[in-house]
C-alpha cells in the first residue's frame, strides 16, 4: 500500500528531529534515498555490496577497508589507478534498479534545511561544493576531508563509486547513450542546471517533478530526432546534475517499456537485440552536455 506524499513528509521530518543532534547527516541522508525505492533500498544496498566485492576481485580495491577506499581516491588523484576499466561501472548497474521514485528526492533535499545545523557543519556540504568541479577535484577534497572510518558509510563507498564512474564515462550516462554530432538546436529540449541546482526548461524554470512531463512531451512528439541539451554551470552539484539526467534516463525508458508492451507484448528487458533496436530506433537516448560559462 502507498503512504500518502504528505505523510511521508510528516514522518520522516519526525524522525529526523528525533535523531538529528545524534545521527549523521549522511545516514539521513542514504537512508532517505533508500526510501526512494519500493523495496526500502535493499536492492541498492546489495548493489554497494556487490559493486564493492566486483572492484576488489578486479583488484581496484584490495579490501573493503577505509584504507583501501583512500588508496582507490589516490590513485584516481595521482593517475595511478589501474589502467583497465572495471568489467562493470556502477552508474550503470544502478540504472537498472526500477521503481525509484523521483518526488523522494524533494524529501530528502529537504533533509538539509531540516537539520541545517548538522548539515551546515558536515563534510557533506563541504564536498558537494567540489562535486563537479572535476573528477580529480571531486576526489581531491574527499581524501582531504575524510579518514578511513568515514568509509564505513554507504554514502562515502557510493561517492567513491560514482568518481570512479565520472573518470570512465566522464558524466555516467547509460550505456545506450547515443553520441550526437549533428542536431537542429531550435528543435532540442533545453535543460540548464546552475550553480544554485535550479532546473529551467529554456527560459522557465521547473520544479524536478515535473521535468519528466516536458521530457516525454518531446520525445513523444519527435520519436527519433529528439534531442536533449543538459547545460549545466560549473558548480553544479554532482547530485542534482546525476538526478537530471536519469529523470531523462528513466522517462525515456518508461517509453520504451510502453512501446514495447503495445508493440510485443513484452517487457523491453526480455526482447532480443534485434526487437530492442526497434524500440531504441523510435526512442532513442539523444543527449548534449554543455558547460556554461
Amino acid at each position: 500500500m502507498k503512504i500518502h506524499f504528505l505523510s511521508i513528509v510528516v514522518i520522516l521530518f519526525s524522525h529526523f528531529t528525533g535523531l538529528g543532534q545524534t545521527e549523521r547527516i549522511e545516514k539521513q541522508l542514504m537512508d532517505c534515498y533508500y526510501q526512494s525505492y519500493p523495496d526500502d533500498g535493499e536492492g541498492y544496498k546489495q548493489l554497494l555490496f556487490d559493486y564493492q566485492n566486483l572492484l576488489i576481485r578486479e583488484g581496484f580495491l584490495i579490501d573493503e577497508s577505509g584504507k583501501s577506499y583512500i588508496q582507490l581516491l589516490k590513485g584516481m588523484v595521482n593517475g595511478t589507478h589501474p589502467k583497465k576499466e572495471p568489467s562493470k561501472l556502477f552508474c550503470l548497474e544502478s540504472q537498472k534498479l526500477r521503481g525509484f521514485d523521483p518526488q523522494m528526492t524533494i524529501v530528502c533535499n529537504q533533509i538539509k534545511s531540516a537539520d541545517s545545523t548538522n548539515y551546515n557543519k558536515s563534510m557533506v556540504k563541504q564536498i558537494e561544493q567540489f562535486a563537479f568541479d572535476s573528477p580529480k577535484s571531486l576526489a581531491r577534497k574527499m581524501l582531504e576531508l575524510l579518514s578511513k572510518e568515514d568509509f564505513t558509510l554507504d554514502y562515502y563507498k557510493r561517492l567513491s563509486f560514482l568518481v570512479f564512474c565520472m573518470v570512465d564515462t566522464q558524466a555516467g550516462i547509460n550505456e545506450d547513450f547515443q553520441e550526437v554530432k549533428d542536431y537542429d538546436p531550435d528543435m532540442a529540449l533545453h535543460i540548464r542546471v546552475t550553480e544554485k541546482d535550479e532546473v529551467y526548461v529554456g527560459h522557465n524554470q521547473v520544479s524536478k517533478e515535473k521535468l519528466a512531463g516536458y521530457i516525454e512531451q518531446h520525445a513523444l512528439r519527435n520519436k527519433s530526432e529528439a534531442t536533449f541539451v543538459l547545460a549545466y554551470n560549473g558548480k553544479t552539484t554532482y547530485s542534482v546534475y546525476r538526478n537530471t539526467v536519469d529523470i531523462v534516463y528513466n522517462t525515456v525508458s518508461d517509453l520504451r517499456e510502453k512501446l514495447s508492451l503495445e508493440k510485443f507484448g513484452a517487457s523491453f528487458e526480455d526482447l532480443d537485440d534485434s526487437l530492442r533496436k526497434q524500440i531504441t530506433a523510435i526512442y532513442p537516448l539523444r543527449i548534449v552536455e554543455e558547460e556554461l560559462e
